[in-house]
């Protein structure tokens, strides 16, 4: 459906983009990528786009319906759709009359719908920058970042036919663009945002989201450069600019970009217990048995809590579950809400490592094993128990001996090494701490605490190395182990 400005027509709506073709052309091109679009194809999740056009005029167009359009439209809301079965609120601004409307019903509604409408609240002067962190198939994170590292290498070393660049700068180049340019941060599935051309989005796989658009009105435009939460510079070449595009290295933004992703922290803290003491665990197999056998007849949303109780323990429940076993006394750390029986989220647990699965086979999954952890909450860290183990003097002092030896031929320590090799932080009998290959720790049987490990791929493998003195650089095994033995590493790895 094309909408116009309606009842939308508000200061802080954008300005239309100049085209090079009549305005009219836009539109039509929207209603035949909207035509060709066929519902059974769709994968989910995805994301509806409302985008304004040249003309002025709204439509509603998924990702791979952008094309022919993506240098010319704004994109005004982003909804994420998890299943064929999501609903939308409908709104017609005709009638004032809203009704609620299943997401696959909607997308057939667009070409023949008469009246003009607004989905879920939309309002134009909201633009609130979308805060959510969209769990996908980890393979489809993989491919978003091989196409990342593919667009960023043709960028830099462009395929040419005749005089011309062949690619999306038309028949110009870099430095000559013959088509306008968009430049957009976008969030991929997993979390990760990259600055790409808004003409090559028809390329990525999968789903993601528009965060920031910056709009090149001429090749000379002059943007603020930041590196991590410092300003690094001015770049007032386009060319200069298109350097930096899809990196996934580097923590940078452009023009005042201000992050807004929501995403869970690790904390370490416990709630008190309440008068009835620590909870009782005993009818939690049986609680979560009754759950999923349930949970054919969900309704929805439905939403699961990540709960820590006054004993440390983490939990995935529902709100009543948790009030069930506890006098209320505990903390919630992550919300998990599904909007349909087919909405999925990563899951991870001892056996599973991110698959997606739905609400109910996740109360399945659970009834089984403990959940890690879902979505995107975070890989806490465990706690590090850093004690020195209990020690017989004479133990002591020969363990000592032994590291001296070692930390005193660090050269030795790499001869003959076959690669990967595992790295770890021990805590020896008197407290003492040392980085040890995993083969020298396992060969000397005093006792060694062992409290952090990595793996090095080949010798000339670069990892984090901090110095006493606080200095933090990238360095090789050598060096790490050559500051070893002169008493001024700290620390590998950012450990």
């Amino acid at each position: 459906i094309g909408t116009s400005v309606g009842e939308c027509n508000e200061p802080c709506r954008p300005a239309v983009l100049e085209a090079p073709q009549p305005a009219e052309d836009y539109d039509k091109l929207a209603r035949q990528n909207i035509a060709a679009t066929n519902p059974d194809d769709l994968t989910y999740p995805l994301v509806l786009y409302r985008v304004q056009l040249p003309s002025g005029n709204d439509f509603h167009l998924l990702a791979s319906e952008f094309a022919g359009l993506s240098n010319y439209l704004h994109v005004l809301q982003q909804i994420v759709i998890y299943d064929a079965s999501d609903l939308l609120t409908v709104k017609q601004i005709a009638s004032g009359q809203s009704s609620t409307v299943r997401f696959d019903a909607f997308l057939a509604d667009r070409l023949v719908g008469s009246e003009e409408v607004l989905l879920n609240g939309f309002h134009v002067c909201n633009d609130e920058c979308p805060a959510a962190v969209i769990s996908c198939d980890p393979a489809v994170a993989a491919q978003q970042l091989e196409v990342m590292k593919r667009l960023r290498t043709e960028l830099q070393n462009p395929p040419t036919q005749g005089g011309g660049v062949v690619g999306p700068f038309g028949n110009g180049t870099v430095n000559s663009p013959q088509v306008q340019q968009n430049i957009v941060r976008v969030r991929l599935c997993g979390g990760l945002e990259v600055y790409a051309l808004q003409s090559q989005l028809t390329e990525l796989p999968g789903i993601f989201l528009i965060l920031q658009t910056i709009h090149i009105a001429d090749i000379t435009d002059d943007h603020l450069f930041y590196e991590g939460n410092d300003q690094y510079g001015h770049i007032n070449s386009f060319s200069k600019l298109v350097n930096y595009l899809y990196d996934t290295n580097t923590d940078w933004t452009l023009d005042n970009f201000s992050g807004c992703v929501s995403i869970p922290e690790c904390t370490d803290e416990v709630p008190a217990c309440g008068a009835g003491g620590a909870p009782d665990f005993s009818d939690l197999p049986s609680m979560m048995q009754s759950a999923y056998s349930g949970a054919a007849t969900l309704s929805y949303p439905y939403v699961l809590q990540r709960i820590r109780f006054c004993d440390g323990t983490d939990l995935y429940l529902t709100p009543q579950e948790a009030d069930e076993l506890t006098d209320g006394n505990y903390l919630v750390l992550q919300t998990v809400r599904f909007n349909s029986a087919g909405h999925r989220v990563n899951v991870y647990t001892a056996a599973v490592d991110g698959d997606l699965l739905t609400a109910r086979e996740i109360l399945q999954l659970r009834v089984d094993e403990p959940l890690d952890r879902l979505d995107n909450y975070p890989a806490c860290p465990p706690e590090v128990d850093c004690s020195a183990p209990d020690c017989a003097p004479a133990v002591t002092a020969a363990q000592n001996n032994w590291l001296d030896s070692l930390m005193a031929n660090p050269a030795n320590r790499l001869t003959n090494l076959e690669y990967p090799v595992t790295v770890v932080a021990v805590v020896g009998c008197d407290g003492r701490e040392e980085w040890l290959l995993q083969e020298e720790r396992l060969s000397f049987l005093a006792p060694l605490n062992q409290v952090y490990s990595f793996t090095v791929a080949n010798a000339s493998a670069q990892m984090q190395v901090q110095t006493v003195t606080g200095e933090i650089f990238l360095g090789t095994l050598a060096q790490a182990f050559s500051l070893a033995s002169e008493g001024e590493l700290q620390t590998l790895d950012n450990f």
